[in-house]
């Protein structure tokens, strides 16, 4: 990590990042290698996961969205509606906005 660090706040070209990789024991390099390509994945893993809980959670709302507007279309009122799925008030008027059941 402190490798990683050193090279990102200091000003070295990439001529001398070349020459001082290469000064650089094999069994270190391997091991700094190994260990980048951990965190590479690592942050992989992470990018992944918070991929997945976005589209889940926006899976959610376009699902509460469709529930909304089709108890509008069978004459539920907003307080129920919003009663029924858990949201504001405000936002179920938001929603049925968007979707140009009021205006």
């Amino acid at each position: 990590m402190s490798v990683v660090y050193a090279l990102n706040v200091s000003e070295i070209t990439e001529a001398q990042l070349g020459e001082t990789i290469r000064s650089i024991p094999e069994p270190l390099k391997e091991k700094i290698m190994t260990t980048y390509t951990m965190l590479i994945e690592k942050g992989k893993s992470e990018g992944k996961i918070e991929g997945e809980q976005i589209g889940i959670q926006k899976g959610k709302l376009e699902e509460k969205t469709e529930v909304i507007v089709s108890l509008f279309d069978e004459g539920f009122d907003v307080p129920k509606i919003a009663k029924i799925v858990k949201l504001q008030e405000e936002e179920v008027v938001r929603i049925l906005t968007e979707k140009g059941r009021v205006k």
